[in-house]
């Protein structure tokens, strides 16, 4: 739970409409203070440094909140009611209109019914009615309690009645809060919300993380809710962040058996679409078998058959024989491993006591990984070299010997989190490469950050360099959110390079 409070534009408004009328004209609260104001604090009031010039600024702004707060629900002073479900609120116009401008325009203007009325009944939604006390006092208090539960009940307000205050702390509120516990997991319905109502950093923010924790968010119950085309967006993506993609079937499995269970009906063609996403192919000759277990290939046997048939072929190819016909088929994103987490596709990294490690410290790693997804590959690999610099880099200073004189080159430090990686073999490999940065919030762990860029590897090029994989100065402080482990010291990344089919370089 988060207590948030903010002096909101409604209780400045209001001020500064009393602050006309008052009589008490010494203290002026726009124009005296100096430039550089430095207040000094205390119970009820803040002030500048006095100055024999210009006096003195007093903000006692704290004082004036709770004056405009003892309004709310007093019937004395009240003008309009407003009811809303079982429950009557004893209102202000005033208050209302200088929040909200639906309301303002509700109460105001004469082509509305309810600007004569001094009695409005409201429909909400049922969700927003448990929670439209909350939103009716912050826009006397400036003050609210947001929760996983009510903070997306009260963003609709927000929106529906465009108080933009509120709004902007409910889309703050969900960004940063947004990695919780798997049993209070909101993000496939802020998703949702968000992008229906134009919530961009919102959207993207949830979407990032369902696409780099899709396995987390799968074992919500939240993930049921999620729309069969936002299922089938995240299901088409080659940078999806999955153990495998027998896992990402199983999770599009339970999906699938939630809505027929929901709606109380028989498996459709319509379930092929989310069906003909999963990426047969990258499942191993086992797994497979496995598929004809399951109640959902009972339900579309020929449909299975036909996509066991096409995995098995490209299980038979070699490499060069997949690349030919990924160039040419329509169907080379079933060719394209998607960002695997398993040991075959990936390698993981995990530096302890992070803050006490030497500045310009180096990591190896050696690793390897496959050329395909193929059985008939299986005995043949790629094998990398990776450095990682996690606490910048430094070149020392050095001399170069010339046929004629000597040439002295000065040292230099580069602030940046570089990642190294080189073919140990000449052979050309066209790839990608993805950095998965495992970071916390709110006590939990998670994929916060994933950088992904596509390398040619050949003869000539043996050597790639990636930088800022995370801002040096975001990792580089002892409040790092990209610190995790028992102790928060532990610096975790994950490194995915896979095959390229039928990209261009």
């Amino acid at each position: 739970m988060s207590k948030i409070h903010v002096a909101s534009f409604l209780l400045f408004s209001v001020h500064s409409i009393s602050s006309s009328h008052s009589n008490h004209s010494d203290v002026s609260t726009t124009d005296c203070a100096p430039t550089n104001e430095v207040f000094v604090t205390n119970r009820r009031s803040s002030k500048t440094e006095f100055d024999h010039d210009q006096g003195q600024r007093i903000n006692n702004h704290s004082q004036h909140i709770k004056k405009i707060s003892a309004l709310y629900q007093n019937e004395e002073l009240s003008d309009i009611q407003i009811i809303v479900g079982q429950n009557v609120f004893h209102l202000h116009k005033l208050i209302l209109c200088c929040s909200s401008d639906v309301f303002k325009v509700m109460l105001t203007n004469p082509a509305w019914p309810e600007s004569n009325k001094n009695r409005i009944v409201l429909k909400e939604e049922p969700e927003c009615v448990s929670v439209f006390e909350d939103f009716l006092k912050y826009l006397y208090t400036g003050e609210i309690n947001l929760t996983h539960y009510t903070v997306l009940p009260l963003l609709m307000l927000a929106d529906k009645y465009d108080v933009l205050d509120l709004r902007d702390v409910c889309v703050d509120y969900m960004c940063c809060h947004l990695v919780v516990t798997v049993q209070h997991n909101h993000a496939v319905s802020w998703l949702q919300y968000a992008a229906l109502c134009n919530h961009r950093e919102l959207a993207r923010t949830c979407e990032d993380f369902i696409k780099w924790n899709f396995h987390k968010v799968s074992c919500t119950c939240d993930f049921f809710l999620m729309e069969r085309e936002v299922l089938v967006h995240f299901l088409q993506l080659s940078d999806l962040v999955i153990h495998d993609e027998y896992t990402l079937f199983q999770g599009a499995a339970r999906w699938l058996c939630h809505q027929i269970r929901r709606n109380e009906t028989s498996v459709t063609e319509d379930d092929l679409d989310v069906l003909s996403c999963i990426r047969f192919p990258m499942m191993s000759p086992q797994q497979l078998g496995q598929l004809n277990k399951t109640p959902i290939a009972e339900e579309f046997e020929e449909f299975f058959i036909d996509k066991v048939l096409h995995a098995l072929t490209f299980h038979a190819c070699s490499f060069h024989e997949k690349q030919t016909i990924a160039s040419i088929s329509q169907e080379s994103l079933d060719f394209q491993p998607r960002n695997y987490t398993n040991d075959q596709w990936s390698t993981s990294l995990t530096i302890d006591n992070f803050l006490s490690l030497p500045v310009h410290d180096v990591r190896p790693l050696l690793f390897s990984t496959p050329l395909s997804a193929a059985q008939a590959d299986e005995q043949s690999c790629w094998e990398w070299n990776v450095d990682v610099y996690p606490k910048g880099i430094h070149f020392q200073k050095c001399i170069m010997i010339g046929l004629w004189r000597n040439l002295e080159i000065s040292g230099a430090v580069y602030n940046t989190v570089r990642l190294v990686l080189e073919t140990r073999t000449p052979e050309k490999r066209n790839v990608e490469v993805a950095v998965l940065v495992t970071g916390v919030q709110d006590g939990v762990e998670f994929i916060k950050r994933v950088v992904q860029v596509h390398c040619l590897f050949d003869q000539k090029r043996r050597v790639r360099h990636i930088n800022d994989v995370i801002p040096f100065e975001d990792l580089n402080s002892a409040d790092s959110a990209y610190l995790s482990g028992p102790e928060g010291n532990a610096f975790k990344i994950t490194i995915i390079i896979k095959p390229a089919y039928g990209q261009v370089y």
